[in-house]
Formats: structure tokens, sequence, C-alpha cells
């Protein structure tokens, strides 16, 4: 399984990419991120097991299961992507001019 990161992570703060944006994650986004890609990443094997096992009702509803806890982590990750972008939007634009 993929992660959802495209290059190692050493941990929280600030995060470099390839347009040399500066990007500030929080270790708590980290750990939702982490638990939730586990939790994926656990229901996804059993699903597989289930499979194996030809057990395929069980398997169909673990399936379910398994797509809704990947569609719960996209959504998370889509959230935080939004976020970032909006603090980077924020930071480039220019500070409010003071008219009298």
């Amino acid at each position: 399984m993929l992660s959802y990161y495209s290059q190692p992570r050493i941990g929280s703060g600030t995060v470099h990419n390839h347009t040399d944006w500066e990007v500030d994650v929080s270790e708590l986004d980290c750990l939702i991120l982490d638990a939730k890609q586990a939790i994926l990443h656990e229901q996804y094997r059993r699903f597989q097991e289930l499979q194996q096992e030809k057990k395929w009702a069980e398997a169909m509803q673990q399936f379910q299961t398994t797509m809704s806890c990947a569609s719960d982590l996209l959504n998370e990750s889509l959230g935080l992507l939004e976020r970032v972008i909006e603090k980077q939007r924020l930071k480039s634009q220019p500070p409010p001019s003071s008219a009298p």
C-alpha cells in the first residue's frame, strides 16, 4: 500500500516540496493522518484475508468498510491540503495598504 507521503517524513514542522514552498504541518495533523492510514491498512488486510478464505459475503462487507476508511483518509488529506494552500495564499498576499 502506498503512503500518502511523496517522500520519507522525518517529523512534523516545516515541509519543503519541489516548488520550494515552506509549509507548516502540525504534529496533530501528522498523527491523525498516520492513524487513519494505519486503520485503512488494517481494514485492507482483513479484506484480503477474507478473500483468500473465500468468505465472499464477509469480504464484500469488509470491502465497504475499507472503502469508507479510504474515503475518510482522502477527505482528511484533502482538508489538510486545503488548509496548507490557504495558509500559503495568505502568506503570499501583500499586506493591506493603510489608506487615510
